[in-house]
């Protein structure tokens, strides 16, 4: 996030934590787990740190106790260390991020990145990114277990003809609802 897009979304969190009607929101972050690794962020164009990120998510979270968080995680990105993906594992731990949009790094021809020394053997990245689809996974099921048996207001989804498809749609904070209905 830019400065200004971070003010930007504090500012919306603050004016959307005053409505009722929008007291679960959903806040889309692009995090990174070398968030203490300088030249890693830079690399990435990232113009963040890990303590300032958290601040961020943990003020959003004081304004609106139930907003849903998801972000973007790139593994395997060239000099990442193991000490740099428990880096990453520790963040979700952390934040505990209801949706992970998760790819394995590629070189890009052209590209800073794809010039950069130490890429990271393709087995490796593999098996980081297995790593932490499972503990996604994990956090998801734990999260999500709380839903259960409980009454959510939940915006329904129809397929193209207009049929109520088994997916029912998704509640305030974006969390998917599946299932039967009454």
């Amino acid at each position: 996030w830019t400065d200004g897009e971070q003010v930007l979304v504090l500012n919306r969190c603050r004016c959307a934590a005053r409505e009722a009607e929008l007291a679960a929101a959903r806040a889309f972050t692009s995090e990174e787990g070398n968030c203490d690794r300088e030249d890693i962020l830079k690399a990435m164009n990232r113009q963040y740190t890990r303590e300032s990120y958290l601040a961020k998510v943990d003020e959003i979270r004081a304004a609106i106790p139930d907003v849903t968080f998801s972000t973007d995680v790139i593994v395997g990105f060239p000099g990442e260390s193991e000490a740099d993906f428990e880096g990453t594992l520790a963040m979700l731990r952390r934040v505990r991020f209801d949706m992970l949009y998760s790819f394995i790094y590629s070189p890009r021809k052209g590209t800073p990145a794809a010039e950069m020394a130490e890429q990271i053997p393709k087995e490796v990245s593999a098996a980081r990114f297995e790593r932490l689809l499972a503990l996604q996974e994990q956090i998801a099921g734990e999260d999500n277990a709380g839903y259960v048996g409980n009454a959510s207001t939940v915006s329904i989804s129809l397929d193209p003809n207009g049929i109520l498809s088994a997916s029912l749609g998704g509640t305030k904070g974006a969390v998917s609802v599946s299932g039967g209905y009454e």
